[in-house]
């Protein structure tokens, strides 16, 4: 499983390196406004967060992408591990992909914390862990059973049909609720209560799609023609 999973990362390795590119411009984003007297530090973590989701996702999906263009299906059945090793390696290359992501937002929590004293913000590497997970166990039964070309493209419709239905429903509840509503409901989400209740539901709820995710996974690997 190990050289899977090293397959799966040198695979991505030149968009890897391309998004960390992109990654260190909240990082400089922080040292400079620490130089110039400019409060920045929650812009930099979001920024770091919002890169990282965005690597995540496509690295996701160019994962699968790499196998395809290899053929690696068709060497599948000579490999020294079964069909549910594969898929758990390709969970793992995800989770770990996750790992070191996370330490990256939480030393750009600590950059912020010697550079301008923001306090450190759990939830930002915490809301990352949700997305990871739920772009996950979305992202790998869709690709073991479409492949990644069309998986990339039923992903693409998803997130299009969130974002159609989150600007509808804005719309509405703009046009219908007060803003002394409003206020109301966004002071109860940023409760700091509600918030880790929150956080911790959400957790827990991804970690047990991500596992049925991988069951998934296995199975629709397993009946697949190789």
């Amino acid at each position: 499983m190990k050289g899977l999973i090293l397959k799966d990362l040198l695979g991505v390795k030149s968009t890897l390196v391309a998004l960390s590119v992109m990654l260190c411009i909240p990082i400089l984003m922080c040292v400079l406004g620490a130089i110039l007297g400019v409060s920045i530090a929650t812009m930099a973590i979001v920024s770091a967060t919002a890169t990282l989701c965005l690597m995540s996702m496509i690295m996701a999906i160019n994962f699968g992408a790499y196998d395809e263009s290899c053929g690696l299906d068709s060497f599948a059945p000579a490999f020294p591990v079964n069909r549910t090793k594969i898929v758990m390696a390709r969970y793992c290359t995800d989770l770990l992909v996750m790992l070191v992501s996370s330490l990256i937002i939480f030393i750009v929590e600590i950059i912020c914390l010697m550079s301008e004293g923001m306090p450190l913000a759990p939830e930002y590497p915490a809301v990352y862990v949700i997305f990871v997970l739920l772009i996950s166990a979305i992202t790998n039964p869709i690709i073991y059973k479409f492949g990644a070309q069309i998986g990339s493209y039923v992903i693409s419709g998803i997130i299009a049909l969130l974002g159609l239905f989150a600007t509808a429903a804005s719309n509405t509840l703009g046009d219908n609720i007060s803003d002394k509503v409003i206020d109301a409901v966004l002071k109860t989400i940023f409760n700091r209560n509600t918030l880790n209740l929150a956080i911790i539901s959400g957790l827990v709820i991804c970690v047990i799609f991500f596992l049925l995710s991988m069951l998934i996974s296995i199975f629709i690997y397993k009946k697949k023609d190789l």
